[in-house]
């Protein structure tokens, strides 16, 4: 959006930067160890979070390594 209302909007600027930092595309589930993608829009995100988080340690090595 150009005038700024997009979906994160409301969430905010930490909301977006999470989202982003732990977004995995589905080509690199196999590289990362996992079965599939945790969410692939904001309300996926959100559950994400409210279940835990479910592979984030595995999601951050992963982009550790490759962005050193």
């Amino acid at each position: 959006m150009k005038r700024g209302e997009g979906d994160f909007h409301i969430e905010g600027k930490n909301i977006f930067d999470d989202y982003w930092m732990h977004y995995i595309r589905k080509e690199d589930c196999p590289k990362i160890g996992v079965s599939s993608q945790p969410y692939k829009n904001l309300a996926e995100y959100k559950q994400w979070v409210k279940n835990g988080r479910q592979n984030e340690d595995k999601i951050n090595k992963y982009y550790s390594v490759c962005y050193k």
